[in-house]
């Protein structure tokens, strides 16, 4: 039953990024597994069975993309006892059990996020957690995604843009030193036509008088 309780779980909180159930049954009482799996999308499922209770795992790893199927023998020892080994009984009973569960809650979870955002249990959008609506929701429904494109996947949607941050003035860059045209950089005043012409008539020879001596 632990199982189903925990794919239950998972189906209302989308930031769980992976489920193990160990022998899982279609006949729990109250919990439909089925119609759960049929819910739970977008992560990673393992279900770790016994060949004697190899139906049910098939049954709702058929139903869930992506998801795992693991068989996996009790010991020896545990089987001359008799008693059926199943479900949280097959830790320590079944050889490399423990490993095998650990490794995959660890690809499960992914590598650390430098850019985690955060979203309310309640809700259906996600928010960068410096924003003013991550610090606005309640610290009981607070959960976090790795980020933004994993929120998305698995339903929520980003916040709608505000009017006034669509609206920015774009400052032309500023022309590097080598880039800038001589003369028309600032500070640089560019000679007038008069100033041309006495630039030109100081460089004319002057040509001599007749009245001065030579």
């Amino acid at each position: 039953m632990g199982g189903s309780v925990a794919l239950e779980y998972a189906v209302r909180d989308k930031s769980v990024d992976g489920v193990v159930i160990l022998t899982p049954k279609l006949d729990d009482p109250g919990l439909n597994a089925i119609a759960l799996a049929r819910k739970y999308t977008g992560r990673g499922l393992l279900l770790v069975t016994t060949p004697e209770d190899l139906a049910g795992a098939d049954a709702i790893g058929a139903l869930v993309a992506g998801s795992k199927v693991k068989v996996m023998s009790p010991r020896p020892a545990a089987v001359a006892s008799g008693s059926a080994v199943r479900g949280t009984g097959m830790l320590g009973a079944v050889v490399g059990i423990e490993v095998a569960v650990a490794d995959f809650l660890v690809e499960a979870a992914g590598p650390p996020s430098m850019a985690p955002v955060m979203a309310s249990l309640k809700g259906s959008t996600f928010y960068e957690q410096s924003s003013r609506q991550a610090d606005q929701i309640n610290p009981a429904n607070l959960r976090f995604f790795s980020s933004a494109a994993e929120a998305q996947a698995r339903g929520y949607r980003p916040p709608k843009e505000r009017k006034s941050e669509l609206r920015s003035v774009v400052d032309p860059a500023p022309l590097l030193e080598e880039d800038a045209d001589p003369g028309t950089g600032p500070g640089v005043v560019r000679p007038g036509k008069a100033d041309a012409e006495e630039r030109d008539r100081q460089a004319q020879p002057e040509c001599p008088s007749p009245n001065d001596t030579l």
